[in-house]
Parts: structure tokens; sequence; C-alpha cells
């Protein structure tokens, strides 16, 4: 459910059908269901530009564990397949990561946020940089399964120094999400 408040600074439905890109990896916050899709780890709803102020700084403070009721997502796939290879060499290439298509349209009721657009227009303090939310996306509450295009496993074998994608033969498939 949107208040009037996010609804103010909402992706507009004209930008729909909006496709995305979904990093998944052990640890993250976000659970998924077939029957629900993704889900965030919290149900705070903010009614004051203080409270989706907080909420957004919360969330793009990595070390703030305070549960987050957006689930973040990119709108440009290499910015995901680069942000899922570093999260793999922090970890020692030892789990998973999966990076997840979705495509939203209007009918599937999400309300979307553009981080830069947050960071911008509600003077969010954050110590990224610029480059590392510019094609972020915050998916509120919920990601629906009826939106999920496809998913990728996704390794970074360190001593070979490229990346491979499970599941497709090639990374320019022609479906038209790639």
């Amino acid at each position: 459910m949107s208040t009037p408040i996010m609804d103010s600074f909402r992706v507009s439905q004209h930008n729909f059908p909006l496709t995305l890109y979904r990093v998944e990896y052990p640890g993250t916050q976000t659970s998924y269901s077939q029957q629900s899709g993704f889900q965030a780890a919290s149900t705070f709803t903010p009614y004051s530009i203080n409270g989706l102020r907080n909420a957004v700084e919360y969330h793009l403070d990595w070390r703030c564990r305070v549960l987050s009721p957006f689930i973040s997502t990119f709108s440009n796939r290499e910015h995901a397949h680069n942000w899922a290879r570093v999260w793999s060499e922090n970890n020692n290439h030892r789990d998973w990561c999966f990076v997840v298509v979705v495509t939203l349209m209007p009918q599937h009721g999400v309300t979307v946020f553009r981080v830069a657009d947050l960071v911008n227009r509600l003077g969010i303090n954050t110590s990224l940089d610029p480059s590392q939310y510019e094609s972020e996306y915050l998916c509120f509450q919920r990601i629906p399964p009826g939106a999920v295009v496809r998913e990728q496993e996704v390794s970074y074998p360190a001593r070979l120094g490229y990346a491979t994608f499970g599941g497709d033969s090639d990374s320019d498939s022609d479906d038209g999400y790639y």
C-alpha cells in the first residue's frame, strides 16, 4: 500500500513496463517464494517525508541492520552483474549469486522509486558515490511472482578473470531482455 507522500516520489506509471535486475545472494534481507514473489524484510510504511527519508537512508547504509521495506533492483544489466561480481569477490567465491530479471507492469501495483531521484529530492545522506546508485530502483515491500521473467546463476572464477552466466550460452540472448 502506498501513501500520498510515497506517491509524490514514485516512478510514474508512464515509465512502465519497467525491466529491472535483482541480485540475490545468501544473507539478503529480501525473501522469495514462488507463491508470494519477493518480499521486503520490513512492512514499515512511511507516512511522512522524514519517515521516507530515514527508511531510504537506512536502506542505502550497508552497515545499517535496520530491516528495510525496500527491495533493491537495477535498471542496468551490467550494473547488476558488476554488483554480483563484487559481492562474489568479497565472499571468496564460495556462495551462489543470482541475477533475477523482473518486468514490472502497471497492473502489478508495485510502488517503485528511482534512488537518484530520492537522493536529490529528499536530500538523502549517503556515503555512496552516485555511480553506485544511478541505476538503482527500490521496489516497496514486494515484487509479485508474475513479474519474474527468469533468473540466472552468476559465478565469477577469480583465477580466470571473467564471469560466467549459468543458464545462457551467450549473454546477448535475443529475447528482448538482454
